[in-house]
């Protein structure tokens, strides 16, 4: 009676298929982080908009460095976006369970209300 060496054997065992599958990082998630404060400039010209930041996450969960992506088309909503987001902090991204420096976009929007005026 032939036998098969472990190497001749397809490979269906669910847990050698994980083994075979890249790992790949989850991506950081937002902390508790305080809004950007709304320039009282760009609220009285009523400048709203959407600021698009890249944000270099590192594995202490600090915004190692962010920079503009794509402008609200205002400095002033695009400098209080930046102020804001230096200062969040994240849970870092991780790859097999350990912590990991990723860089992700992170949307600030700039939305006048009645309520805050």
């Amino acid at each position: 009676m032939e036998r098969a060496s472990p190497a001749d054997r397809p490979v269906d065992d669910p847990a050698a298929r994980e083994i075979n599958k890249p790992v790949v990082p989850a991506a950081p998630r937002y902390r508790d982080n305080p809004p950007p404060d709304y320039p009282r400039a760009a609220r009285r010209r009523g400048h709203e908009g959407l600021v698009m930041l890249s944000v270099n996450v590192g594995v202490d969960g600090k915004a190692q460095a962010v920079e503009v992506k794509e402008t609200s088309g205002f400095d002033l909503l695009d400098r209080a976006a930046l102020l804001a987001v230096r200062e969040w902090r994240f849970d870092p991204a991780t790859r097999g369970g350990a912590p990991v420096e990723m860089t992700v976009d992170v949307p600030v929007r700039f939305e006048l209300r009645e309520d805050s005026w």
